[in-house]
């Protein structure tokens, strides 16, 4: 009977022991898993956050050409106001210098006439 009673014993701490490997070995999968989903929730963050970075440089980028584009017509456009300026001066030296010349002429004929 002492021997029946030790195995019964010994049978019980087995079961026990295996019981407590089993609860050991779940917790062990649940850490993984709960593990696992933090990585791929970093991953996504990081991925979430490399997206956004990359359309904030693009919109920067976008920006920074407009304003080089509005740069560029705005002294494109000065620069065909310089032209039409100087081509209004140097039609009004030449009217002015026909003025001149036709003053000259008169001045000359009438002195002739005189």
């Amino acid at each position: 009977k002492a021997a029946a009673d030790e195995a019964k014993r010994i049978a019980a701490e087995k079961a026990a022991a295996d019981e407590a490997l089993r609860i050991a070995a779940e917790k062990a999968a649940k850490e993984e898993v709960s593990r696992v989903a933090a990585e791929k929730t970093a991953a996504d963050e990081a991925r979430r956050i490399a997206a956004e970075k990359a359309a904030a440089e693009e919109a920067l980028r976008i920006a920074a050409e407009k304003a080089a584009n509005e740069e560029a017509s705005r002294i494109a456009a000065e620069k065909a106001a310089a032209d039409e300026a100087k081509r209004i001066a140097a039609e009004n030296a030449a009217a002015e210098e026909a003025l001149r010349i036709a003053a000259e002429k008169a001045s000359e004929e009438e002195a002739i006439r005189v």
